[in-house]
């Protein structure tokens, strides 16, 4: 019986490239850093505020309702070292009705407790999923 060809690894093959230090993106002339951060960024009063604060703004679109529309939007944000809400975007798209009213609420948020690195605040990104159910 004739043998498959076995892949070869050769140590020459696995190049090694240097380690870099993860690029660093600049909003308005504050450097950003995606790296995990000591302290992360919290909504004012804690998650527990913020999912009353949420429960109490999110209105569930009619129509959605009506086409039986459920599951999960996830919003992108980034808290700045003021505490304000920049870069707000949707990476998990529901249905066009859901997502523009997860936008809409997030936007109405009140500052953060902003994200602290080397004992000062730093620009955070902040993913949160707004789940829609019937």
């Amino acid at each position: 019986p004739e043998q498959a060809n076995a892949a070869k690894t050769d140590s020459a093959d696995l190049k090694k490239e240097p380690e870099q230090e993860p690029p660093v993106a600049v909003l308005q002339g504050e450097p950003l850093d995606f790296r995990v951060v000591q302290d992360l960024p919290e909504y004012p009063g804690g998650p527990v505020a913020f999912m009353k604060w949420l429960t109490k703004n999110l209105r569930y679109p009619k129509a959605a309702q009506q086409q039986k529309v459920q599951g999960k939007v996830v919003a992108q944000f980034v808290v700045a070292a003021d505490g304000s809400i920049t870069e707000l975007k949707i990476t998990q798209s529901l249905h066009p009705l859901c997502d523009r009213e997860a936008l809409r609420v997030l936007q109405l948020m009140p500052k953060w407790k902003p994200g602290v690195q080397n004992d000062k605040p730093c620009a955070t990104m902040v993913a949160i999923p707004i789940v829609f159910q019937l």
